[in-house]
This record gives structure tokens, C-alpha cells and sequence, in this order.
């Protein structure tokens, strides 16, 4: 299997009426989906979370109760491949369990593909969110790369760097992103179950299962899914997705950074640090943050201060 992937989103430009808008705040309860662009043209699916005919998993990288070999790394050492492994016997195509044995160091067997999904950005005031997919090569990864993954937020910004056109050059990938006004409408976690569903549909191939990052599975997925909790501390393929999308992100935030050079997000890709909130009091909203987070809201809502940017 060779590399490669593709993006699908919903690109922010340009403002749109917005509907009803959420408090912005990270929340784990699921609300009412909404529509965009899928991967290969417009469909319909929301992004709200679902869990019938899917299984969710938390602890050591389990998935849906099965049983998880253990030819792999071993406990505390990191992202390893038990949760894709466990899927695959599954469905009858783990090591004996069907007619092509499981490698140790491979992430699905062969006729049996699973991807990791995992989002970046659901903290920052601004820009979009963002998510990959990533589907691991069946004969593994090289071992100094497999052997450095681990969650993004591990990693340094040159660690992940690095690491990034390694998995782009082994492993299929999507991506997907959310835009603002679609985090302001929907609210951030729909917006990124919608990121997600869009960077599965991305895949340049279907996987057979998904292994989610958190505790919700978007709808709209075309296979079936495992909620993993932790799963970018667990799973190998969703702590590579983690490291494509934020690197996305990241380049994301520098560009826009161009534009907007005050707030600082190539340093802090959106995220409310002093400098960022300094800026936007000083030199009020842009159009590239979200108008449904409280500190964008109480600059819009105060009565000193620029409240729009120009």
C-alpha cells in the first residue's frame, strides 16, 4: 500500500448567517446534527453522535469487548496496535481467526482495513477544526517511526514535523475540517463529529472500521465505528491521525496568521493564551473566530474596544 490522502471540508470563506449558537464549551453530550460537504461531493449526514450498531471502548485500548491480543508493545509503552487488532478478530480476520495471519507490527490484516480518527482544535477561539483519518499499511509501519508515535499533544511542534511526511508517505490519510461558522452553529462538539465523518469520507479507499478518538461516534461514517477513550494515548493509528491533523491545523493558523498578524497564531494556532486574549481587546474579532466562545462573545458584548477587526 502506498501513501496518500486528500481533504474534504467545508472551507471558511467568507461569513454566513449563522442559526442559533451553542455556548462553545467542550461538552460530551450530544446535540442535534447538521449538514455539509462531504469528501466527494454534498450529502446530508449530521454529525450527531450515535451509538447503535457501534461500540464504545475505554481503559487499555479495548474495543468493543473483545478480547485483544498481545503481540504488540505492551502496556504503558505507548500507542500500540491492540485496539485494531481486536476489531479485525472481530470480524474474523485477526492472527487464526481467518485465512491471513495478523503481522505483529501490522494494524489490520490483509482484506481488513481500519483507520484511526482523531480532531484537533476544539479549544482555540479561533479558525476552524480540523480532522484526519489514517489508515496504517498492512506490513506496518518502519520501526523508528511506528516506535516515535504517540499523542500530538506529546510532541513538540518540530517533533511533530518530523513524524508527519513519514505517515503521509506510508499510510492513506483524510482530512476534514469544520469551519467557524459551522462551529458556531452546530456547537464545537457536533462541528467536530462533522470534521470527522468528513475526513473518513476523504480516505482514497473505505476502511472497514473506524476507531474514534473520544466517546462519541459521528453518524454519516460509512463503517462501522469503536468510540476509543484516550484513543490517541492507545491506538497507533489514531495518534498518527493526531499528529497529521495538527500539523494541518497548525499550517492553517500560520497562513492565516499572515493576514492577521496581531493575535499571534502562528505561535498559538488560535488557542486563548495572554497574547491572543490581548489582541483580540485591542484589535478586536476577525471574521476567523468563533462567535459562540465566551471571550470572543464578551468582546463583542463589552462596551470599550474595537469590536469588530478590520
Amino acid at each position: 500500500m502506498t501513501g496518500g490522502g486528500k481533504t474534504a471540508g467545508d472551507g471558511a470563506g467568507g461569513r454566513q448567517p449563522a442559526g442559533e449558537k451553542a455556548d462553545g464549551k467542550r461538552t460530551d453530550s450530544a446535540g442535534t446534527g447538521g449538514t455539509g460537504t462531504g469528501g466527494t461531493g454534498t450529502d446530508s449526514t449530521g454529525a450527531d453522535a450515535t451509538r447503535a450498531g457501534n461500540t464504545r471502548a475505554g481503559g487499555k485500548g479495548r474495543g468493543g469487548g473483545q478480547r485483544v491480543p498481545a503481540r504488540v508493545r505492551g502496556a504503558g509503552a505507548g500507542p500500540d496496535l491492540r485496539a485494531e487488532l481486536a476489531v479485525a478478530a472481530a470480524a474474523g480476520f485477526g492472527a487464526g481467526a481467518g485465512p491471513v495471519g495478523m503481522p505483529a507490527e501490522g494494524t489490520f490484516a490483509r482484506g481488513f482495513r481500519v483507520c484511526g480518527v482523531d480532531e484537533v482544535g476544539r479549544g482555540p477561539l479561533a479558525g476552524p477544526v480540523v480532522a484526519a483519518a489514517v489508515i496504517l499499511p498492512a506490513q506496518g509501519l518502519p520501526d523508528a517511526l511506528a516506535g516515535a508515535i504517540t499523542d500530538s499533544k506529546l510532541l513538540s511542534a518540530a517533533e511533530r514535523e518530523r513524524l508527519e511526511p513519514g505517515l503521509r508517505g506510508h499510510a492513506l490519510f483524510g482530512l476534514g475540517e469544520a469551519s467557524v461558522e459551522e462551529i458556531d452553529r452546530l456547537n464545537i462538539l457536533q462541528a467536530s463529529l462533522l470534521a470527522m465523518t468528513r475526513a473518513v469520507a476523504a480516505l482514497p479507499e473505505v476502511p472497514d472500521h473506524a476507531l474514534i478518538d473520544g466517546r462519541f461516534i459521528p453518524t454519516g461514517l460509512p463503517c462501522p465505528g469503536t468510540a476509543l477513550i484516550g484513543g490517541d494515548r492507545t491506538s497507533l493509528s489514531i495518534a498518527a491521525a493526531s499528529i497529521i491533523a495538527k500539523v494541518a491545523r497548525d499550517r492553517t493558523m500560520a497562513e492565516l496568521a499572515r493576514a492577521y498578524p496581531p493575535y499571534g497564531w502562528e505561535h498559538n494556532a488560535g488557542y486563548p493564551t495572554a497574547e491572543h486574549r490581548t489582541a483580540l481587546l485591542r484589535h478586536g474579532v476577525t471574521p476567523w473566530h468563533r462567535r459562540s466562545f465566551g471571550p470572543v462573545r464578551a468582546v463583542l458584548a463589552g462596551p470599550a474596544g474595537p469590536a469588530e477587526a478590520e
